[in-house]
């Protein structure tokens, strides 16, 4: 259903012409029958069948596209106009059968049905020239250019995938061992199978992406040989709490823990004195979102005492309120899957609402043994017209606790890295660019992903990744 209502809002789109050929070659089919059926002229029926053949034509040429941007391998880069022709033989031959097929019979309209199949063929060379006169779209040379892509996270990745795709020499380096990111380092395993990555890298790779793991990029001395640059290394740096007893030991933040998990399921090891493990200990979540989540379900996989997830929010309605009605989001009150399992383990939900933590509490060998929370309620900012929290006198409250996983959030791009691009940054230090484009400030170089639009979701760093190569 999205998908359809993204077409329907935006009717330029592929899917939507995709869709909307489809729709009405059915609709010559039916029409078709019915003649048939009636023992209407041979006059209409031919109309018919003419017209389903021009809808075949016109999708078998779409078809071609589609199957050009999405599946095709580098190593057939100046195929183009042979992927249009091979694309419209297999659409042109299924239009056939179900136009003319239907009804064998008709010697009336079964020539107009065999012209179907060869329009479709002869239609696709005639792209195919158009394309060898014209050449490729959106000004892509033929001659390959190099691309470096700094960050081999889901941005990197997605730029590289396009420009690959277009043709281009895509060399993606990254300071990680393995490509993938966030998804590979800060997503739990039991949520997203790491052979899924390892698999879609094996493929990209034999299409001819050139993967440069391991390495730190000096960015005062960019690798050369390369036409331009994207830079995707998204907001690694974490929001930190500004609090008395923040130095204290057994306070970590959230992919300190996630991170190190993943690399311990992949094979590495670790000191024990650098182990951050959850086993036994009573575990406070500080933040209440999708990586607060991951590590009330890594916890308890750790097998921890107990654990307590803080959000400085209210709790959302169960159901949709008056003022929030259908097709808007809901603003509801959901329960991912790490609280489900602590309310299995434990018998409740861990979350703990409109809370924030004072300070950390040590005992004898400067570990974090509690913490002191207090209540926030919401008030009115006549100065800026909006909501803001604010702490309840005499709320405080003691909380047990051995092991402190900070959730709050990440930060903007990470200074060293604009600083040497020399690019311009927004108030929140994402680079900026002009509203709804991935250039930046500097010549040839481009930028998506988190470090663009701030912290964000997969989808949206994968969608910004495919809008920034069609400006490389």
């Amino acid at each position: 259903p999205d998908r359809i209502m993204g077409a329907l809002s935006h009717p330029t789109s592929g899917i939507f012409t995709e869709a909307l050929l489809v729709g009405c070659l059915c609709v010559c089919v039916v029409v078709y029958l019915v003649l048939v059926k009636r023992e209407a002229g041979a006059g209409a029926r031919k109309a018919v069948a003419v017209i389903g053949a021009v809808f075949g034509v016109l999708l078998s040429f779409m078809a071609g596209e589609s199957y050009l941007m999405e599946a095709r391998p580098n190593w057939c880069s100046q195929l183009l106009p042979l992927g249009y022709l091979l694309t419209a033989v297999p659409e042109g031959i299924a239009a056939y059968l179900v136009v003319v097929a239907a009804k064998a019979k008709d010697a009336d309209v079964a020539p107009y049905g065999r012209a179907l199949l060869i329009g479709g063929v002869l239609g696709a060379a005639g792209a195919a020239a158009y394309v060898l006169w014209a050449g490729p779209a959106d000004g892509v040379q033929w001659a390959l250019l190099a691309v470096a892509v700094i960050g081999a996270g889901p941005a990197g990745l997605s730029v590289a995938v396009r420009l690959n795709a277009k043709g281009y020499e895509v060399t993606l380096f990254d300071s990680k061992p393995m490509p993938g990111g966030l998804l590979r380092y800060g997503i739990p395993n039991f949520k997203l199978d790491k052979a899924v990555i390892d698999r879609r890298m094996k493929i990209l790779e034999a299409e001819g992406i050139l993967f440069k793991m391991g390495v730190h990029v000096d960015v005062q001395k960019l690798p050369a040989g390369f036409d331009a640059y994207a830079i995707c290394t998204g907001t690694p740096t974490a929001r930190d709490l500004s609090i008395p007893g923040r130095e204290l030991k057994g306070i970590y933040f959230a992919l300190d823990m996630l991170a190190q998990q993943n690399h311990i399921l992949d094979g590495d090891t670790f000191p024990k004195d650098q182990l951050v493990n959850a086993r036994g200990k009573r575990v406070l979540v500080i933040g209440g979102g999708d990586t607060g989540n991951d590590c009330v379900g890594t916890a308890i996989r750790h097998g921890c005492k107990s654990v307590v997830q803080l959000e400085m929010m209210p709790k959302l309605p169960d159901t949709r309120a008056e003022s929030n009605p259908w097709p808007e989001w809901p603003r509801v009150c959901k329960t991912d899957y790490g609280q489900e399992e602590a309310i299995a383990v434990f018998g409740h939900d861990p979350r703990i609402y409109q809370t924030t933590v004072k300070r950390f509490i040590k005992d004898d060998k400067n570990h974090v043994r509690a913490v002191e929370t207090i209540k926030l309620q919401s008030v009115h900012d006549p100065k800026t017209g909006r909501m803001r929290m604010e702490e309840i006198e005499g709320s405080e409250q003691i909380l047990d606790a051995d092991l402190v996983l900070i959730a709050a959030g990440f930060l903007g791009a990470q200074a060293y890295v604009t600083d040497a691009f020399g690019v311009e940054t927004t108030p929140r230090t994402n680079v900026s660019t002009k509203i709804g484009h991935y250039s930046t400030s500097v010549e040839k170089v481009f930028t998506a992903g988190d470090m663009h639009r701030g912290q964000s979701l997969v989808v949206w760093a994968i969608r910004e990744g495919r809008e920034a190569a069609k400006e490389v």
